[in-house]
This record gives C-alpha cells, structure tokens and sequence, in this order.
C-alpha cells in the first residue's frame, strides 16, 4: 500500500519506505512528470488528490472512487511504513475473500480425506492384528495338542475336495466352510514358513564341504584327528586361518573299507560371518590341484526345500546350455548370465 498526503491532498508514489527511509513530511509534494491512472475511473490520480495504492493488484485508485473515508485514508498516511498494514481495493478484497474461502475448504476437504484414510488404516490394522492373534491361537494349540503339520495338511486338503465337489455339483456353498478352508491352508503355510525360517536359522552358519579327502584309519580318535588335520589345512589354503570351528561332522553313513567317495563335512564355524568369508574365499581353491584340492566344492547347508530348489536350477540350466546357451550361472535362486571381461592383450 502507497499513500501520500499534502494537508490531506497530496499523495506518495512507489514501494513501501522501511523504517529507515525517511517519511515524506506533510506539506511535501511529488516531484514527477506525469500521475498515475486511476483504474476505477480512467481518469489520472493528480497530485492534488487523494489516492492509495492497492498491494494486491499494485494499481493506483483515487479514495473517492473506493469509498474510502477520510478517516481511514489519514491513517493508512500515517503508517505507510508499518509492514504488517496492508490495503486493498474493492475487487481484490474480493477476490482475496473467495481465495481464501476456497483455501480453508480446500483444507478442510484434506482433513476429511485424511480421517477417511486413518480410520481405513485402523479398520485395516485391526483386522491384520486380529487374524495374527487368531493364527497364533491356532498355532500354539496345534503345537500343544502336537498335531504335526502334515496331519493338518491333510485336513485342509480333505476340505477343499469337499469344497470342489460342492462347486463342482453346484450346490449351496457354507460361508463358514469356506472360511475354515482359507483359515485352515493360511495356517498350514503359516507352519511350513515357520518350520523352514527355524530350518534356514539352525543352518546359518554351517557350509558344506565335498571331496575332501576322508581317513580310513580305524581307530575313531586317529581318524577325528586326521579330519582335524585336513580342515585346517583346507582353511589355510583359502586364506581363512582366523575362522572358529564349533563342530565338524561327516554326513552319511561311513563305509568300513574306505571305497567310494568321501562323505560330506558338514562344517559349523562361531558366526554368520566366518560363514560368508568361508564361501568368498572358495576361489582360492582354484589350481590347487596339486594338493589334491581341485575336486572340493564348498557351498552354503541348505535346507530340503532349498535343496529340492537348486536342484530343478540346476537341471532347468543343463537343459538350456545344452540348447546353446552359455555362461549361464545360479545366483541367490535363480539363472543369470555370468558377465563376459574384456581381456586386454599387451604386446611388449
């Protein structure tokens, strides 16, 4: 707002002065070529008249063609410089008005969407907490009752037979049955997650090791302290000297005549990360044929269904190497193509 007075006539031109400009004293007048044009009426806001400056549109408006009092205008003269006084003209007071009763509606249309949206979250929450609470249950009674889960697999499969012939029949479908049948199979997936994440926690940090060479001694401390022998010497061979063993054993049954291949050591070490070292450092392994290494194979202790996995990996890849493809290679469960390196070839 810009407003000027000389007696009460005369008016200020321009931006707002800060508290340091110096304020027009009364009586003064603009020195300036030509006056501003009052948007009201067309005509120019001359010297001699009192006019304002509106801050929302920045037009100039004669107080006359506002209807602004004399009051009202000797005041707005008086704290020009106050920044937090501001004036508009009819239309943008207006429109300021409607912005900001659009604004607050607006506002207030987004806190009813954000109530929807909690109250749908907590709905949502309270359902999840009470089908976990319903599936512990269930669970625990099973584990108390020592139901084993191939006994409740059977259940459920016994009830979606039922449940297919009933739709295959087209009969009438019992709501509450089929709730049963889906509580019933997500419990059994529940005890088979279980059972596998307890199965996958056992083996975390156990590897398995194959053809390493296995003693045929007779004597059971003899033999235990070959197999000691010949870990120790595995370990140092892949850089792993550092690595804590908590147990080592042989899997399967032992063959007294000491033919066929030896049997896999299934090999704890003291944490998860002697493990993964253990499995980085394999590679170290390559060219020590000479020391009777270049048959043994290290890989994490998987579980049945890990196992039962790779092993469809492991055929689905035969079957596309021997269809042409190449550098096919398994990693974290699946088959990707192993990156070919650029060899770059120097001559001296």
């Amino acid at each position: 707002m810009a407003s000027g007075h000389s007696g009460i006539t005369t008016r200020t031109k321009g931006p707002k002065s800060t508290k340091n400009d110096k304020k027009p004293a009364q009586g003064d007048k603009m020195n300036r070529d030509e006056c501003d044009t009052c948007v009201d009426c067309g005509t120019a806001v001359k010297h001699t008249q009192q006019g304002l400056k509106c801050d929302g549109c920045d037009f100039w408006h004669h107080t006359e063609c506002e209807g602004v009092t004399d009051e009202v205008y000797h005041f707005l003269c008086k704290y020009d410089d106050d920044p937090t006084i501001t004036w508009y003209c009819k239309k943008c007071a207006v429109m300021s008005k409607k912005l900001m009763a659009m604004l607050f509606a607006v506002q207030d249309k987004m806190n009813q969407i954000e109530d929807s949206v909690f109250g749908m979250a907590s709905t949502l929450n309270s359902k999840m907490d009470d089908l976990s609470a319903s599936l512990s249950s269930r669970l625990d009674n099973k584990e108390r009752e020592g139901v084993a889960i191939e006994e409740v697999q059977k259940n459920v499969e016994a009830k979606m037979d039922t449940l297919a012939d009933i739709v295959k029949n087209k009969a009438k479908i019992d709501t509450h049955f089929v709730h049963d049948c889906v509580e019933d199979a997500v419990m059994v997936k529940a005890l088979k997650d279980q059972e596998e994440l307890e199965e996958i926690r056992k083996r975390r940090n156990n590897v398995i090791i194959h053809g390493l060479v296995e003693s045929t001694d007779a004597n059971p401390e003899a033999r235990q302290q070959q197999e000691e022998i010949e870990l120790q010497n595995l370990l140092h061979e892949i850089k792993c000297d550092d690595v804590s063993i908590t147990d080592a054993v042989r899997l399967g049954k032992r063959i007294e005549s000491g033919d066929g291949k030896p049997r896999p050591v299934r090999l704890m070490v003291a944490s998860e990360h002697q493990k993964d070292k253990i499995l980085r450092s394999t590679k170290n392994l390559r060219g020590k044929k000479d020391k009777g290494y270049d048959s043994v194979f290290i890989h994490q202790d998987l579980t049945p269904n890990q196992r039962a996995h790779r092993k469809k990996l492991v055929q689905e890849m035969k079957a596309r190497k021997s269809n042409g493809e190449e550098n096919l290679m398994i990693v974290k469960g699946k088959i990707v193509v192993r990156e070919k390196r650029d060899v770059m070839i120097t001559s001296g």
